[in-house]
């Protein structure tokens, strides 16, 4: 016999960025910051697109989202690339977690994290939402 869990609001995050303060950073530190924050898997799907720039805003306000879900955004410890947002073929955005980042969300029962990325020209915004499994909420299924 199979058991649910009731899933509950963990966390949420929201970040937005302008998208020229990562172009600046990006031509200020060149590949250290970008190897810093994305992981390699990151950096070859941000540059396989025209507007590379607004991609890698997205994927900063996803992890600054993320990160804030999971209630760790002043921790110093952590790693960027303790977080790596990647879309899937239908363009949905994936959360891998790894390192301290995945502690974090294995201490809080943190099971699923969902996040939403939109960028324009000018600004990249990201919603992150964090939910974590409520075990004195069992229910049996129908």
């Amino acid at each position: 016999r199979r058991v649910l869990f009731r899933s509950r609001i963990a966390g949420l995050g929201t970040d937005v960025v302008e998208c020229r303060r990562i172009g600046h950073l990006i031509d200020r530190h060149g590949e250290s910051f970008v190897d810093r924050v994305f992981t390699p898997a990151e950096i070859r799907a941000c540059r396989s697109h025209r507007a590379w720039v607004q991609r890698f805003a997205g994927g900063w306000a996803a992890k600054v989202s993320v990160l804030k879900a999971l209630g760790v955004a002043r921790r110093r410890t952590l790693r960027w690339v303790e977080v790596e947002v990647l879309p899937r073929s239908n363009g949905e955005p994936t959360v891998r977690l790894e390192g301290e980042a995945r502690a974090e969300a294995f201490a809080r029962k943190i099971c699923e994290l969902r996040v939403s990325v939109s960028h324009g020209e000018a600004f990249a915004v990201a919603f992150a939402l964090a939910l974590g499994r409520d075990d004195a909420g069992l229910v049996d299924p129908p």
